[in-house]
Parts: C-alpha cells; structure tokens; sequence
C-alpha cells in the first residue's frame, strides 16, 4: 500500500476524473478528500465508489492492490494534477 497526503486543495472536478483513471490493479483506496467544494469521505473498492459529505483539515489517501509499489509513480501523479 502507499498513502497520498496534502493540505493543498483538491479541485472536486478534476478529481471525480481521477476516480475513473484509477488502475485496475488497485483493489482499494479510501480516506479523506478537502475539496474546493467540501470534503469529503471516499472509498473506492474493486473498481466501484462512493463519496459522502465529512470532515477533514487535508487530505489523506491510502490506496491497496497488486504490484501496487509499480503503480505509486502513476497514481500519485494523477493525484498532483487534482490540485488546486
């Protein structure tokens, strides 16, 4: 696994398109989104995602799968194109 944390904002837009982006090989991501429309709870299992209405001070992401240390640099760039 490898987590994905920032204070920065995450525009709500571009990251609802990362949500279609992820791998197939990550079998499950969850955390905390502070988008520039609320935060947000996500969890994201075996393709399929949910976001509800929280509380968060940043964002903090963990993401799980196969050969998920070949995938960090990918995801994790995805990631910094969310932010605002």
């Amino acid at each position: 696994y490898f987590k994905f944390e920032t204070k920065k904002l995450i525009d709500k837009e571009k990251f609802d398109d990362f949500i279609k982006k992820i791998p197939k090989n990550v079998y499950r991501a969850k955390g905390l989104v502070k988008t520039n429309k609320g935060s947000l709870l996500f969890n994201y299992v075996a393709g399929r995602h949910e976001l509800e209405e929280s509380k968060a001070d940043k964002t903090e992401l963990v993401f799980i799968g196969e050969n998920i240390s070949k995938l960090k640099n990918k995801v994790l760039k995805e990631l910094e194109k969310t932010l605002l």
